[in-house]
């Protein structure tokens, strides 16, 4: 079953990477891209709810710089990545997934009612280009003042509607 796969793995990685244990929760999304990198190989990864047994951080220096625990609205208040991009998608739905419907936080609230795991295609918004995300949310349309990521927004979901 894949989803063992995945949850040892996320146990694994987890430890390895931050020196953090932490017990699998479920998986939230996966992402899919293909022909990526020089290779031009599939990517594919999985965005994945856990739960920490532990709090003392050691950073595994060959794979991440950096690691840190911060407040949930000091993270999100970060200008990680572009309003409605797929990253930025991914990190609203480990955030609702963090507060299980409960709390306030900056900006739009997604859906949080599963349904099945449906395709959304989104740019990515760190370069040219559309990743297919796989989550049982739904995404939420766009607001604000963001007319770039509104029109990369309505592009996608009219690529979706083709499909």
């Amino acid at each position: 079953c894949v989803c063992v796969y995945v949850c040892v793995c996320v146990r694994v990685c987890v430890l390895e990477e931050t020196g953090v244990h932490v017990k699998f929760e479920g998986v939230l999304a996966f992402r899919q891209n293909h022909k990526t990198g020089v290779e031009g190989k599939t990517d594919l990864f999985f965005l994945c709810k856990a739960k920490p047994l532990s709090s003392k951080i050691v950073c595994q220096e060959s794979e991440i710089a950096r690691a840190e625990w911060m407040p949930l609205k000091e993270y999100l208040s970060k200008p990680l990545w572009p309003d409605y991009s797929a990253y930025w998608w991914m990190s609203r739905l480990a955030t609702e997934a963090f507060l299980e419907g409960k709390g306030d936080i900056p900006g739009e609230r997604l859906a949080t009612v599963p349904v099945a795991f449906t395709p959304t295609n989104l740019p990515l918004g760190s370069r040219p280009g559309y990743n297919n995300i796989y989550s049982a949310a739904s995404c939420p349309p766009p607001q604000g003042d963001h007319a770039d990521a509104k029109v990369r927004w309505q592009a996608a979901q009219a690529a979706q509607s083709k499909l």
